[in-house]
């Protein structure tokens, strides 16, 4: 009797052990498949971007041409293998624009003052990881590296040494 009642829990316990695994196998294999529009289960590719501006211009293009996509969690974008040729193609006529990232906001305002007063043609972002960044025309792209690496950057240093200066009475 004894030997029965092990025998069913041992059977009851393989069966309900193999149920589990079956589970979490079709979890698995379900998690790794993107399900569009339409229900069906595709195979995708992954966008590469170097900065979150770029994400942003990917995600703007894509919505603008009608292509679904899907953002993991990890902040890759994956597009149905079937619009792999269309997105291409989008991207191969597309230039990027120079930019540059600015992580403080007192730093980005002298570097928006600098911009106006110079008339570049620019455009900001702020994004999710704080940073700020500044995007420009490539008409543009030889003046506002310029006021970038020498106007921005004694500004800065002017900055930096009244700021020292101040912090030991000299006015």
């Amino acid at each position: 009797m004894l030997n029965k009642l092990i025998y069913k829990k041992l059977i009851l316990f393989i069966v309900l052990f193999q149920f589990s695994f079956i589970l979490i196998f079709l979890c698995f294999a379900e998690a790794s498949k993107i399900q569009l529009k339409h229900g069906e289960h595709k195979e995708y590719f992954s966008i590469e971007y170097t900065s979150l501006g770029v994400q942003y211009d990917i995600i703007k293009d894509l919505v603008e041409n009608n292509i679904p996509f899907h953002i993991d969690i990890d902040g890759v974008i994956k597009i149905s293998k079937e619009y792999e040729e269309i997105y291409l193609l989008i991207i191969n006529n597309q230039d990027s624009r120079p930019h540059t990232i600015i992580k403080e906001r007192r730093l980005a305002s002298l570097l928006t003052l600098l911009f106006e007063i110079n008339n570049i043609n620019y455009e900001i972002r702020k994004v999710c990881d704080d940073n700020i960044y500044f995007f420009w025309d490539e008409i543009s792209d030889s003046e506002a590296r310029r006021i970038i690496n020498t106007e921005f950057v004694q500004s800065i240093k002017d900055s930096y040494k009244t700021k020292i200066l101040g912090q030991f009475g000299a006015r």
